[in-house]
């Protein structure tokens, strides 16, 4: 498995290809092989090239719509951070220009404020992605973690701007796969959260990861992270969410299959 924490990871391996080719020669399987991109820019283009929900805004529109500024990163750069300098440059990653330096930490707290009220350099700044302001009267959000075709869907309700799964949370977990989909046995709103996962896993190419799902007051659904190396807190090896992902590996070999 390419468990890699990075928001753009092409350059970490610096023959990829052999590296595939070595693992296939051994008739090994390998996950997440091709992904390796998750910025949030990324993400949603692909949504839209996808004809589903984006969350990408434009400098155009509502004066007091409410937009959420975020790090194009993946988890607000923390990874990249402990990196040298030199380490990001070989990485491929763009040194922070004098703008993203200054504002940095006011970003990272991912801050909600009127469309009137962003600085207009903000909306130029490559490292910065505004986005739509999700949100509904539960305060209510969805993490999905999938192996292959097995989905873990955690339902759960946390007050305030910035929704975080952490400890303490009270969550119900939902064990889903898309045969039971295809059938007709996921329930709304889990089997349209179901179908745009499966959308995006084809789209994107990955084998394990965990997104996070908002509502909007209409019921539409909008995904708003991706990460291939996510956490899920301290949990026993025979955690009923670890157990149903660990059927994946068994499942899902033959391409197109998911």
């Amino acid at each position: 498995m390419f468990h890699i924490n990075g928001t753009r990871t092409d350059k970490f391996i610096k023959d990829r290809q052999l590296l595939l080719d070595a693992i296939q020669q051994r008739r090994a399987v390998a996950l997440n092989a091709t992904i390796t991109d998750i910025s949030k820019v990324s993400l949603q283009r692909a949504l839209l090239e996808e004809g589903m929900s984006s969350t990408l805004a434009s400098r155009e529109g509502d004066p007091d719509e409410e937009l959420m500024i975020k790090t194009d990163r993946n988890c607000k750069g923390d990874a990249e951070a402990l990196l040298t300098p030199r380490q990001q440059l070989r990485l491929g990653y763009p040194a922070l220009s004098q703008l993203m330096g200054s504002i940095l930490a006011e970003v990272q707290k991912y801050p909600v404020l009127r469309r009137r009220d962003i600085p207009s350099a903000w909306w130029s700044e490559p490292e910065i992605v505004i986005e739509r302001y999700i949100c509904n009267a539960e305060d209510r959000f969805y993490r999905v973690h999938i192996l292959r075709d097995c989905l873990a869907i955690t339902d759960v309700v946390v007050p305030g701007t910035v929704k975080k799964l952490s400890a303490g949370v009270k969550a119900a977990h939902h064990y889903f796969t898309y045969a039971q989909m295809d059938s007709g046995e996921v329930p709304a709103p889990f089997h349209g959260i179901c179908r745009q996962t499966r959308i995006l896993q084809r789209r994107m190419a990955f084998d394990f990861a965990a997104l996070d799902l908002v509502l909007d007051e209409a019921g539409t659904c909008f995904i708003v992270d991706l990460n291939t190396t996510p956490w899920a807190g301290q949990l026993r090896l025979d955690h009923p969410l670890l157990s149903h992902l660990r059927r994946g590996l068994a499942t899902g070999e033959a391409e197109g299959q998911y």
